[in-house]
């Protein structure tokens, strides 16, 4: 008979060994478990929950489903997973926390205008605001050479177009369409 892990135990290593150090300091890793199939909703559940208590993203890719060996076919599953518009916003809020904006109040996940939110928390105008970070996303996003360029440029133009007026339409869906 085969011995396994306890699912809480792999978990604990996993933070350990890599989510919690090495990942956290930039590197990367693909960890792969093999669990019987009466097992991989708490599996899933438990990494989501740890990745969420670390503020990663997650997603999970099943090789019943994906063609795992096929890159393209991993990034497209991964991708379909990511709420795109909420990671753009959440790079907005970071970047106006660190020029020294209060966010408190401002919610990532609402669909109106972030850098409106902002300015109407610190009692500023929405322009001024844009103005004041549109230099970051430029160079902390866009000529982030960390990322793959066609990503940094569509991530940069996500950042950019979440400022939209009351009556406009949002302008990045055919970005978000891509990713």
């Amino acid at each position: 008979m085969q011995e396994t892990l306890p699912i809480s135990d792999w978990v604990d290593f996993i933070t350990d060994e890599y989510l919690d150090s090495f990942v956290k300091e930039g590197g990367t890793s693909v960890k792969f478990a093999v669990a019987p199939d009466e097992l991989r909703p708490e599996l899933g559940t438990k990494l989501e929950a740890q990745a969420d208590r670390m503020g990663y993203l997650f997603a999970q890719v099943d090789a019943v489903d994906t063609r795992i060996h096929m890159p393209q076919d991993l990034f497209f599953c991964i991708a379909q997973q990511v709420d795109w518009r909420h990671l753009a916003r959440g790079v907005i809020g970071r970047l106006a926390e660190e020029q020294g904006y209060s966010t408190g109040g401002v919610e990532i996940d609402d669909a109106g205008n972030i850098y409106s939110a902002i300015a109407e928390a610190n009692s500023s105008e929405a322009a001024l605001v844009f103005q004041h970070l549109q230099p970051d996303i430029v160079n902390r996003v866009f000529k982030n050479r960390r990322m793959a360029r066609d990503f940094r440029a569509a991530m940069s133009q996500l950042c950019l177009r979440e400022n939209t007026r009351a009556n406009q339409e949002y302008s990045g869906q055919p970005l978000l369409d891509w990713l």
